[in-house]
């Protein structure tokens, strides 16, 4: 092999090794740099040269190098402390020092090694000896080169990955709110009927769900559904089902003609079986209650039965079972039925709240909320609720929940047996269509439950005058886009000890006679409506927001 092939293939062996092609070498000895330049460009690399140490910096802060040959003894900056420099100082690089040395002392290599070089070389190098040495410093910088890489790709998956998860927490998060907002808040559902409710998951997100809607002939239809398992896929479906049964729930009462209830559920067992939805299933408890005939009807898939007490205190309830919605094609299920008089409750609670379990792994159990329901039967519903809610929090051992916790409590006062009690805070609202017999029904209900709140008779005479005298002329005066038709209107209702106060959520066209965008004052227009208004109302403003007029009302409760 001739000497030009022998460098080839020298050459060839270190770049396989490293992609290193600078040398810096750094000597104060004109004479030791031109031999080592040889020996190095004969190599294959491209040589740098500096006088000491603070050439060698300046050299090293303006290119990247990363391999040098030092001597150990120079005059102004050594060796030693071209070293120190380079390691104390992220600007230079890291590069890998090979130091020549003509001392024999092992004291002054350890110093030499304390500062930094990473390897040594005796004077006078030798070509081959210095290959090797040059070699294995360019494995190295190349195995460094590999890491931090490899390091910085790692650092750019765990910024991506943790990007993905701070994503994925955001979007759990706006699920948790959009799934909240499917709890009924709590409210007078009539003059006389009062619902509190209470939620909670175990994963952020679940497979609870529930509500309410009201029929034509003003029955009250309340669903509550488990979707089988936690977490995302059990949300999923049991948003699905939320709007499914509100979807058909509305077609039956719009249409004046609600079935029995084992019929509907039945129409969801058809609807949602089990291998369509990832073999999920879910409970479904499906209630009415019928004021007119003091009658609660319900049907229970699978789900926990309902806690019914009467006003004498006695736990009403039937023990018979059913199947789960969507695990069996051929499942049936019944209508039951059971007395509701004024002075009862019903509690309808998903089975987490009934399962969570103490330090000695007993759980708090359907016999224990039942005491608490009958214990507290005359206080209100929201303060029912919330020591029941408060004491199986304080009955659990664990941090978390095991499962979702969705309850619903319904308490039908009684007007006859009713002593003074506090004002409720909790609204009574309405959704309404602009019809004279709609407005006539909703003024009758309001007047009932403000007189049942203890509300002096004058107020309530005061209050029922003037709101008539706006949705009147709502129902003669608005107008609707011709493409939208009559829309609802919605009426909140909330009493305290100070004021009651009406908000109402019209969607008609602005009515500037009566509506103007501003607070009413001298100037607006007069009218028999606008005289009384202004007359018996505290506190009256109105505003135009989202193509809707936003009233706001407020008596004195005094």
């Amino acid at each position: 092999m001739t000497q030009a092939t022998e460098t080839e293939h020298l050459n060839a062996e270190m770049f396989k090794t490293s992609l290193i092609d600078k040398v810096l070498i750094v000597d104060d000895s004109l004479t030791e740099r031109a031999r080592l330049n040889s020996m190095l460009t004969g190599l294959g690399y491209n040589v740098i040269e500096a006088n000491d140490g603070r050439e060698a910096l300046e050299i090293l802060s303006n290119e990247t190098i990363n391999l040098v040959v030092s001597d150990q003894v120079m005059p102004g900056m050594d060796g030693r402390s071209l070293c120190k420099h380079l390691r104390s100082n992220h600007r230079y690089g890291s590069p890998y020092v090979i130091m020549l040395t003509a001392q024999e002392d092992a004291s002054e290599l350890v110093a030499c090694m304390d500062a930094g070089a990473d390897d040594f070389l005796r004077k006078p190098a030798q070509k081959e000896e210095l290959r090797v040495r040059l070699a294995s410093g360019a494995r190295l910088i190349s195995m460094r080169t590999n890491i931090e890489k490899q390091n910085a790709n790692l650092s750019a998956t765990v910024e991506a990955l943790k990007s993905a998860n701070q994503q994925h927490a955001d979007d759990m998060a706006f699920a948790t709110r959009l799934q909240e907002e499917y709890v009924p808040e709590s409210q007078w559902l009539s003059p006389t009927m009062e619902l509190a409710a209470h939620f909670d998951t175990a994963t952020g997100v679940g497979g609870d769900s529930m509500g309410f809607m009201k029929t034509n002939r003003g029955q009250f239809l309340l669903y509550q559904v488990d979707v089988m398992g936690h977490g995302i896929a059990s949300a999923m479906l049991s948003f699905t089902l939320q709007n499914s049964i509100r979807q058909m729930l509305g077609y039956y009462i719009y249409q004046d003609g609600l079935p029995p209830l084992h019929q509907i559920v039945r129409r969801l067992n058809e609807r949602f079986p089990s291998e369509r939805f990832s073999g999920l299933y879910f409970t479904l408890l499906l209630a009415k209650i019928d004021e007119e005939t003091d009658s609660l009807y319900y049907c229970q898939a699978g789900h926990p039965h309902p806690c019914v007490v009467s006003p004498e205190g006695n736990i009403l309830q039937s023990n018979r079972g059913s199947f789960p919605v969507g695990m069996f094609d051929f499942a049936d299920f019944e209508t039951r039925s059971l007395p509701f008089p004024a002075g009862s409750m019903l509690l309808m609670s998903s089975d987490g709240l009934f399962d969570i379990v103490d330090a000695n792994d007993a759980a708090l159990g359907r016999s224990t909320v039942e005491s608490m329901l009958n214990e507290h039967r005359t206080l209100d519903a929201k303060t029912i609720l919330d020591k029941v809610t408060t004491y199986a929090q304080d009955w659990s051992s664990k941090a978390a929940l095991d499962d979702d916790v969705s309850v619903m409590l319904i308490k039908r006062n009684d007007p006859e047996q009713s002593t003074a009690q506090d004002i409720s805070k909790n609204p009574f609202t309405f959704c309404f269509n602009p019809t004279e017999t709609e407005v006539e029904s909703v003024l009758d209900r309001i007047y009932r439950h403000l007189t049942l709140q203890r509300v002096d008779l004058m107020i309530c005479t005061k209050l029922r005058t003037a709101l008539a005298e706006l949705l009147n002329n709502f129902v003669e005066h608005a107008n609707w886009p011709v493409e939208s038709g009559p829309c609802p209107i919605d009426l909140r209702l909330t009493i305290s000890t100070s004021w009651i106060v009406i908000e109402i959520d019209e969607f008609s066209a602005e009515l500037p006679h009566l509506c103007p965008p501003k607070t009413f004052d001298d100037d607006a227009l007069s009218g028999r409506g606008q005289t009384i208004m202004m007359s018996w109302i505290d506190h009256i403003n109105c505003e135009r927001s989202n193509g809707m007029n936003q009233w706001r009302l407020r008596f004195k409760n005094t």
